[in-house]
């Protein structure tokens, strides 16, 4: 008999029948297996990176990590595991690859499952900057004094690119080859560095790289001199009573441990001994000369050479002082002299010494020196020709002296006589004077009839003044001017003539005597000198000369005529005198004012005693 709900409870039967099989089976499928992760890793070239491996998905146990290809550019170190799902390998790249990038892949595996698909590592590899490596000080020691230490210095690049630059070192160091590096990644450089110092002392100093400057090496030294000097600066030459001695003297001391020889090199004019050997710290002393016959200054240097040390002292010598000789030398004896009349006798200076004599003359009142030698300078072993000119008043025996102070030792002293006789006619000497408004005379005597003073010959070569331009003339005061004639013109003479009227019949004398007082000054390469306290309307007849710097005189000039104008107005006197008139006047008008009073008083006092009558 068919059951209507047979086939409902088949299907459900089925139904729980089936999904009860499913329900196992899935409860004894496997689990699917993890994945490796992939990932870029950025590195420097020629490094070493740890990449760390992971796997994505579970796994019921330790997976295993596979290296399924191998980098191009580097190699892999083992892969080390640091738990179920972690790992790390060590990639080492090859530094001589200038590729930029290489890649490894890797796989997973879990237990009881299938490897799984690799992963990729991707690695970015760029160049490293540069980095510089060096050493922080070097130590040189102690180097006596003319020989040398050098060290070695390395310069590395620890990194990549390339470092380029100049390295400078301060004196006594200095750079042995080339100064220049240049760097690539993990190259370096040796760079020997030579200390030579010059004097006893400590040093420090930098090495310095021009790349970068705050990087340094700190260098240091000691200089030891092998000798020792006394004096230590400067050898000076001193004289003795014998002004042509002159001698220093210098101890050596040898401050090393072994016998030094020490050669010696001399300037002209100075002597001494070639060579010395002086034993381990022992000194040894020397007397140095100046040759007898030089005179003059010494601004040299003595050389000492010892295996390598040289050393250079100063030596210096002051010229020895002017010495100045008379001829005549025993005095100035002029003998027989007519009172009124004068007499020459010649002089010659000279200078034997080794500096210029600048003369400063006393004589007597009645002795001239001609040219005045105020302005004269003899230079060393030079000579100089004056003329000495006696002129006594008086009758009877002259005795006095001539006294010239040049610089030296002592000053120079002459004793000047004569005897002066008795002269029957008195000599009239004078100077003419011409007022303005007159012209000067005419010398109607030829010139070689006038009795001139030896002419002097020109001491320089410096050319005479020929031209005199007059800037002003008052009734007191004269200024005139004229070109620089050369370079080398430091002082002018302006000398006024003289001329004497002789005490006998015959031609006029003539002399030229150095005008004093002439102020003088230099404006745009022109000399003005200007004439102060004169008298007004007179002429004066005046010559120039040019003195170098040697204090010689060059040749005169042509003869100029100054004047100063004539004082018109009326002076003090006149004032004075008009003053006294006005003040006469004055007293006139008030005696007679007085005086008409009193007629007046006494007219009145007759009419009033006439009325009384």
């Amino acid at each position: 008999m068919f059951r209507p709900w047979l086939p409902a409870v088949a299907i459900l039967f089925l139904t729980a029948t089936m999904c009860f099989a499913a329900k196992k089976d899935k409860e004894t499928m496997p689990p699917p297996p993890p994945m490796p992760q992939a990932q870029t890793v950025a590195m420097y070239r020629g490094r070493s990176v740890e990449i760390p491996l992971r796997a994505i998905g579970r796994s019921p146990g330790q997976l295993r990590f596979l290296i399924r290809t191998q980098p191009k550019h580097g190699k892999l170190g083992p892969v080390q595991i640091l738990d179920r799902k972690n790992a790390v390998v060590t990639y080492i790249h090859d530094e001589k690859s200038s590729v930029t990038s290489d890649s490894f892949t890797f796989a997973v595996q879990g237990p009881d499952s299938p490897v799984s698909a690799p992963g990729v590592i991707s690695l970015t590899i760029s160049e490293e900057p540069p980095a510089f490596s060096v050493v922080r000080e070097v130590e040189f020691g102690t180097v006596i004094l003319g020989n040398t230490r050098s060290e070695e210095v390395v310069l590395q690049n620890v990194g990549g690119g390339v470092l380029t630059g100049r390295i400078t070192v301060p004196p006594p160091w200095r750079i042995a080859g080339t100064d220049m590096y240049r760097l690539g990644r993990k190259e370096e450089q040796k760079v020997r560095v030579v200390f030579a110092p010059v004097d006893d002392e400590e040093f420090t100093g930098q090495l310095r790289f021009s790349h970068d400057i705050k990087t340094y090496v700190t260098l240091t030294g000691t200089g030891f001199s092998p000798l020792a000097f006394d004096p230590a600066k400067e050898l000076v030459f001193t004289g003795s009573s014998d002004a042509s001695r002159r001698t220093a003297t210098v101890t050596l001391l040898n401050r090393t441990d072994a016998v030094r020889s020490v050669d010696l090199e001399y300037p002209d004019r100075i002597s001494g001994p070639e060579q010395l050997l002086i034993k381990p710290r022992e000194d040894a002393t020397l007397t140095l000369q100046i040759a007898p016959t030089f005179l003059g200054a010494i601004d040299s240097a003595i050389i000492f050479e010892s295996e390598g040390y040289r050393v250079s002292l100063p030596a210096k010598a002051s010229a020895v002082k002017p010495i100045l000789s008379a001829t005549p030398a025993a005095a100035l004896s002029f003998g027989d002299v007519a009172s009124g009349d004068h007499k020459e006798l010649d002089l010659e200076l000279t200078n034997s010494g080794g500096s210029p004599a600048r003369l400063r003359v006393t004589p007597p009142r009645e002795l001239v020196i001609s040219p005045d030698p105020a302005t004269a300078v003899i230079p060393a072993g030079e000579s100089r020709k004056f003329t000495a000119a006696l002129e006594l008043s008086k009758p009877g025996v002259f005795e006095d002296a001539l006294t010239i102070d040049y610089g030296g030792a002592t000053p120079l002293t002459l004793p000047v006589t004569a005897e002066a006789r008795a002269n029957t006619q008195t000599p009239q000497p004078g100077v003419i004077a011409i007022p303005e408004g007159t012209s000067p005379p005419k010398q109607e005597t030829p010139v070689a009839a006038l009795s001139f003073d030896p002419p002097e010959p020109a001491g320089n070569k410096i050319p005479p003044i020929t031209q005199l331009t007059h800037l002003r003339a008052d009734t007191h005061e004269i200024e005139v001017g004229w070109k620089i004639p050369a370079k080398n013109a430091i002082s002018y003479v302006i000398e006024w003539r003289q001329i004497g009227i002789p005490p006998r019949d015959g031609p006029p004398t003539i002399k030229w005597n150095e005008w004093r007082g002439v102020q003088t000054r230099e404006e745009n390469g022109s000399i003005i000198a200007r004439f102060p306290n004169l008298k007004d309307g007179q002429v004066w007849y005046i010559r120039i000369r040019t003195v170098d710097e040697l204090g010689k005189k060059s040749a005169s000039s042509p003869t100029f005529v100054i004047s100063t104008k004539v004082d018109k107005s009326m002076g003090l006197f006149g004032w004075l005198a008009i003053l006294a008139g006005i003040g006469g006047a004055i007293a006139a008008v008030v005696f007679w004012r007085k005086h008409r009073l009193a007629e007046d008083e006494a007219e009145s006092s007759r009419l009033a005693a006439l009325e009384n009558k």
